[in-house]
């Protein structure tokens, strides 16, 4: 079974710090170096739209029908495609799976099929609080694609034109997590992580603090920071004209949001503006 070969691999990789993957003739193909990657994500891909299994995983592991701890991704091709087409962003689509198949391991929410998911997550981010899940013995997703299906008929040619569906980002905070794409520095999956880890109104907030930075650099050139607290995760972006020049004033900045966040680690995104164009790096301070 699939999700046996996925566990396996997994298990390998956690095996030792530097692992290969080898071909038929023994010679390797895929070297993988254990501290480089945070997330490992099974993804089980069938040609069957087998609803009421893929929304349903825990159901399915109560009756044995899936082994391991790790719970996997199980998704229809086309809804795959789907997916694939409307996501805008990579970063949107690893924190689709981070969101999704965490919600594998609350058998109170339900859904009709993957897409019910995923558009939801497009609404809403699938962020749903501990206090929501307590309070329900069940928590059913309704259905939430009327937009796909309209903009899906719009592309056969069957109505006019509609938007494609898309998550809502204050246009700031996309072009921020736009650069982190573009550029990848290292560590910059992690921060778009943690950036999408906000609600619309702490997006919000974020770009406003990416503007005032950028205001107060060009009036007197000094670095300039905003923090903020998301979860167990503190988030520092820094403006600055030379990032190199302040790398000593940036572990500083990480140094002390550590402790007075009170945080397991905190993701710093430094950048030179206009955040459009200027460089961009980031940074990870934890305290393991």
């Amino acid at each position: 079974m699939a999700q046996d070969q996925a566990t396996r691999a997994i298990r390998y990789i956690d095996s030792a710090p530097v692992v290969s993957f080898f071909d038929k003739r023994g010679l390797p193909i895929v070297t993988i170096e254990r501290r480089q990657f945070r997330h490992v994500f099974i993804i089980l891909v069938n040609l069957e739209p087998l609803f009421q299994l893929s929304s349903h995983l825990p159901t399915a592991r109560k009756l044995g029908l899936l082994q391991g701890k790790e719970w996997p991704w199980f998704v229809y091709l086309n809804d795959l495609r789907v997916i694939s087409e409307v996501i805008e962003h990579p970063s949107t689509f690893l924190y689709y799976l981070k969101r999704r198949i965490a919600l594998n391991g609350q058998p109170a929410v339900h859904a009709f099929d993957e897409l019910d998911y995923f558009m939801y997550y497009i609404k809403t981010g699938l962020l749903f609080t501990n206090g929501d899940l307590r309070q329900a013995d069940m928590l059913v997703i309704p259905t939430h694609t009327d937009e796909l299906d309209a903009y899906y008929s719009w592309l056969r040619g069957e109505r006019s034109a509609v938007p494609k569906p898309a998550i809502r980002m204050h246009p700031v905070f996309q072009s921020l997590i736009s650069r982190l794409e573009t550029e990848m520095p290292r560590h910059f999956v992690s921060a778009c992580l943690h950036l999408l880890d906000s609600d619309d109104e702490t997006r919000s907030v974020i770009a406003r603090g990416i503007e005032i930075c950028e205001k107060r650099v060009d009036e007197d050139r000094t670095p300039k920071s905003v923090a903020f607290r998301i979860g167990r995760t503190g988030l520092l972006l820094g403006c600055m004209r030379n990032i190199s020049d302040n790398e000593e004033l940036i572990a500083r900045w990480g140094g002390k949001w550590l402790t007075d966040m009170d945080v397991d680690e905190v993701s710093t995104v430094c950048w030179s503006p206009p955040i459009t164009s200027g460089e961009i790096r980031a940074f990870l301070f934890a305290k393991e």
